[in-house]
């Protein structure tokens, strides 16, 4: 399966060329319908990594609200699939609320946070619940 270093099954060597879900990300690299830079994102991956988080905290606490980071990736195909898999969303400007709620986060399963919220980050962020 894998002829270098064991990243995982869904991100492997083959044949020495590094591919993500199967698809070689050199052939990606030369397609000339890929701009480059490209983000390359493994949805399986990030889907088995929360369900593996997911089964661990139900032995902690089975009413615990797992949350993606929003800050750490605000691409909105990928927090569609966080809110599928029933995540909650953890953030902390008026930015990432508005990427969440329209990416389909409930704003009751939103963890709104930090320092230096303005007053209508605020307000939205309570309008959202």
């Amino acid at each position: 399966m894998s002829d270098g270093p064991y990243l995982g099954k869904e991100i492997a060597y083959v044949n020495g060329d590094l591919h993500v879900e199967d698809v070689g990300l050199k052939t990606l690299a030369e397609d000339p319908d890929v701009l480059t830079p490209a983000y390359i994102y493994s949805l399986a991956l990030m889907r088995r990594r929360y369900n593996e988080f997911q089964a661990a905290m139900r032995d902690v606490d089975p009413e615990a609200l797992v949350c993606f980071a929003v800050k750490s990736l605000s691409n909105q195909a990928v927090l569609k699939e966080f809110v599928k898999m029933g995540a909650g969303a953890d953030l902390v400007t008026g930015g990432e609320l508005e990427r969440a709620l329209r990416a389909g986060f409930d704003g009751a399963r939103i963890v709104f946070s930090g320092l230096g919220k303005t007053k209508q980050d605020i307000e939205r962020a309570i309008d959202a619940n």
